[in-house]
């Protein structure tokens, strides 16, 4: 016999909700607090510390890093982060 248990399936959302949401939170603290630099060929995207331990030269191609500015990632992880929160308020 099969049963199906609804009470299961809400313990199993509000344990994925979590894990999601404090992967996302580390995620956006890093992005927050932390500058990048990216190949303009897309090999590499490296915080400050890798960048310039490469001496700002893509370890691939040997161009020179750009700044990335990562305000998008960070919005975009910021409304993940809301809609995991209303999730897991219903």
């Amino acid at each position: 016999d099969w049963e199906f248990k609804t009470d299961e399936l809400q313990n199993l959302k509000i344990k994925r909700c979590n894990s999601d949401l404090k992967e996302l939170n580390e995620r956006l603290d890093y992005e927050e607090n932390n500058m990048f630099f990216m190949c303009p060929s897309g090999h590499y995207r490296l915080d400050f510390e890798d960048s310039s331990s490469v001496e700002f030269l893509c370890p691939e191609c040997g161009a020179e890093l750009e700044f990335d500015d990562n305000q998008e990632i960070v919005n975009r992880l910021k409304e993940e982060i809301e809609f995991i929160e209303e999730i897991m308020s219903q």
